[in-house]
């Protein structure tokens, strides 16, 4: 089964939807009938994959728990593998941007750095591919950053780009439905209120002009709920329509959003139409 899910999930990242259609005596078909689908999936699929992973090192008896895995080994071989990598470019001097567990990010390669990876891998093992290249590079932290591929698709990797408002604004520049004004705000070991108002520990929640705060409840403390203080909120399910919208978050949003591009390069590089937006902005 483990090994369905991880043949499924390569046949979809690389199209081969027939070969993931054959997989589980047919069960995935109904998933695969156009490419959104196939992307929720493959998601899907990977997010089983990371959770066996994580249980070959558990502390707790579990059925994939590795008693040879005391200290994470499949994690720090890929870690030290990815070191002697980034050293090896640097000696070809290569221009790296990017390094993470399992990637390399690297400036204009020449055909053969591209093959001096892909074989520098195949050393240790693994199998790499050219995933994409892009025109369009922001790194703004380790972990965060936005860019655009040669097929002009923009992709955003981490919290702040993802948000849909702001992905859509900045870079995607789709039509914005009522949806992407739409906040998820969750708290743990504690209560979330919308004014007196107890709504669970989960709730999607829209910036409103005719709103009420949101609060963080504990036995003894009661306070803000991180990134809604100074704003008024409502449920998304009681949508009053955007006219009730108070466009000040969202533009604050994209305030923070534009000045860590600027932190790091040119927000025109990024942002080709920066000066209009600026101008409304």
């Amino acid at each position: 089964n483990f090994k369905d899910i991880l043949d499924a999930r390569l046949a979809i990242k690389h199209g081969d939807y027939e070969k993931a259609r054959r997989l589980f005596n047919g069960r995935l078909k109904p998933y695969l009938n156009d490419e959104e689908e196939a992307g929720d999936l493959s998601n899907a699929l990977k997010t089983a994959i990371n959770s066996v992973y994580g249980l070959t090192s558990a502390r707790f008896d579990n059925a994939f728990r590795h008693p040879k895995n005391q200290d994470n080994i499949v994690a720090k071989r890929g870690a030290l593998f990815m070191i002697d990598l980034k050293m090896a470019l640097e000696e070809r001097g290569v221009e790296l941007i990017h390094v993470k567990t399992d990637s390399v990010k690297v400036v204009d390669p020449s055909p053969e750095d591209n093959q001096f990876i892909l074989d520098f891998a195949k050393r240790y093992g693994y199998t790499f591919e050219l995933e994409d290249i892009y025109t369009r590079f922001a790194l703004v932290n380790k972990s965060t950053y936005v860019c655009k591929n040669e097929e002009g698709e923009w992709e955003a990797i981490g919290a702040q780009y993802k948000e849909p408002f702001v992905f859509k604004m900045l870079f995607s520049k789709e039509e914005l439905t009522r949806e992407d004004f739409f906040i998820t705000k969750q708290v743990k070991n504690a209560s979330l209120y919308l004014g007196e108002e107890f709504i669970g520990s989960l709730a999607e929640v829209y910036a409103s002009q005719s709103g009420k705060d949101v609060l963080r409840v504990t036995d003894d403390k009661k306070g803000y709920v991180s990134g809604t203080k100074g704003f008024k909120w409502r449920l998304s399910s009681d949508w009053l329509g955007k006219e009730d919208v108070d466009m000040l978050y969202y533009k604050s949003l994209l305030d923070k959003a534009i000045d860590n591009i600027k932190k790091v390069g040119d927000v025109s590089i990024m942002i080709e139409d920066w000066g209009e937006i600026n101008e409304e902005m």
